[in-house]
């Protein structure tokens, strides 16, 4: 299994040029760790052979892919450089975007992703997707051109010796919207009295606190097409996209896991939320022949 590229669609590039919003989901960490936990590994040999020298719980790498950002993942001990190894198994997924949240000890340190169809082994390995200088706050990388598919991907932290953490690492694939919302800048409200009541699918309700440190919104999207099986136009392609997006169960689970939203993803990518969606319920509805309108209200996952 070699590894592939898909060009992202040229209407994505320009759109995200433009600032519209994208939602990201779905992360190569978490299914590699769903799989076995030998498939998720942080070690200093740069190989899945080499096991996890993690810390203990409750700061293990299952911190990589918990999707809450309170407790971090740590390494095992102080050292200068670090490889965080995937094996994703024998079914790969595009993947486009990188996110590493604040509240990591990374700045100033050398972050490269490295992906390839072998096992890693050897420095440099692989194809880098990303190799940057990290900062003090939250990194978020998309690529530009394509979209890459591959079994095995490596993370490589390099800097002066420290015990490295980060409350999580996403390696995901975005969905571009197409335009703003038609009220992107409503006032955040700070979760209506810090309080959200949910009812489940078998009519059990309850409701839970909200740090005021956090907001809710609900943003709506007017898009001139509707979902079809073999879209044609960029609105369908884009409801395709979202549907997708929404459903499967390695993304966010109708709903049920959170997901990530970069409100200016050219301009502050480091802005993403890591967000909830209030209702499992799939957001597009039809109206008219030829438009969908699709809503999204959603919380803002804590950090602490």
């Amino acid at each position: 299994m070699s590894i592939t590229t898909t060009p992202i669609p040229s209407t994505d590039t320009a759109k995200r040029a433009l600032d519209k919003p994208c939602v990201v989901g779905r992360n190569l960490l978490e299914i590699a760790y769903g799989i076995a936990a030998a498939n998720l590994v942080a070690n200093t040999a740069g190989t899945l052979a080499g096991g996890d020298s993690s810390a203990a719980a409750p700061n293990g790498v299952s911190r990589l892919v918990d999707r809450f950002l309170h407790v971090p993942w740590k390494y095992g001990s102080s050292v200068a450089t670090i490889y965080i190894c995937i094996d994703q198994g024998a079914t790969t997924l595009d993947t486009d975007t990188l996110i590493i949240p604040a509240g990591h000890n990374f700045s100033g340190a050398s972050i490269k992703v490295e992906a390839d169809s072998t096992t890693p082994s050897g420095d440099p390995w692989g194809t880098t997707l990303w190799s940057f200088t990290a900062g003090s706050s939250a990194e978020v990388r998309l690529q530009s051109t394509n979209m890459y598919q591959a079994r095995y991907w490596r993370i490589k932290i390099s800097g002066s010796a420290s015990v490295w953490q980060v409350p999580e690492i996403f390696l995901g694939k975005s969905v571009q919207f197409l335009n703003k919302a038609e009220n992107p800048f409503p006032p955040t409200i700070a979760a209506r009295g810090n309080v959200i009541r949910k009812t489940t699918g078998g009519g059990v309700s309850y409701a839970y606190k909200v740090s005021a440190l956090t907001g809710y919104r609900k943003l709506t999207w007017k898009v001139g097409g509707v979902y079809k099986n073999s879209p044609s136009s960029d609105p369908e392609k884009f409801l395709t996209n979202f549907y997708d997006f929404w459903s499967n169960s390695n993304a966010i689970d109708s709903g049920s896991k959170p997901f990530w939203y970069i409100e200016d993803p050219t301009s502050n990518p480091g802005g993403a939320k890591l967000v909830y969606a209030e209702s499992p319920d799939l957001p597009i509805t039809q109206d008219g022949p030829q438009q969908s309108i699709l809503t999204l209200p959603f919380v803002e996952q804590g950090a602490g």
